[in-house]
């Protein structure tokens, strides 16, 4: 017989529970958030924990490596940024690419450490 959703739900709270008291937590709970929550989550943090997100699991690294994540850590002008640059910036490339070049050429320095 099927659970409903609300059964199933209740049946994953008292699992976690349960690995809760046993001392260990399932990433089974975790993983099944979408992910552009999880994206989300990981904006808040730092460049360096994006990447370090990114070890944890598949649904983490794709989601740490996704345009919005990367988008939060570059800064507010990096149009104007681009437009002022020596070299021709590849525009098509990710984010996480276009943040780590501008990392990597000491372009982003402005309140932010040079990371990853």
């Amino acid at each position: 017989m099927k659970q409903s959703r609300r059964e199933e739900v209740d049946d994953d709270v008292s699992v976690g529970k349960k690995e809760e008291e046993a001392g260990y937590c399932s990433s089974s709970s975790i993983s099944r958030l979408p992910e552009a929550c999880l994206a989300h989550a990981i904006s808040f943090t730092t460049p360096t924990d994006a990447c370090r997100c990114s070890a944890v699991s598949a649904d983490f690294q794709a989601a740490a490596s996704s345009n919005a994540v990367w988008e939060r850590f570059l800064p507010p002008d990096y149009d104007s940024i681009l437009a002022r640059a020596d070299d021709p910036v590849d525009f098509t490339t990710s984010n996480k690419e276009l943040f780590l070049s501008l990392a990597q050429d000491h372009v982003i320095l402005d309140q932010r450490s040079k990371t990853c």
